[in-house]
């Protein structure tokens, strides 16, 4: 099966991004993103009950992130 082109949204550094926004952004699934919340691997912040996370946060940890 032939892999869809996906349009990425650009994000600025005052952004907050939803789990399912980080998701589609990192390109794994929410599930995977509220587990790496549970382990605190990944910044976030929590409004509530909510689990938000700062873009300007997220392109930070996703620089320093070893690639696999």
């Amino acid at each position: 099966m032939a892999k869809r082109n996906v349009a990425v949204p650009q994000y600025s550094d005052q952004d907050i991004l939803s789990a399912v926004e980080v998701a589609q952004y990192v390109g794994v699934s929410k599930d995977t993103i509220y587990s790496l919340v549970r382990k605190g691997d990944i910044p976030h912040r929590r409004i509530g009950t909510q689990v938000k996370f700062p873009f300007w946060l997220l392109k930070a940890w996703l620089e320093k992130k070893p690639v696999e």
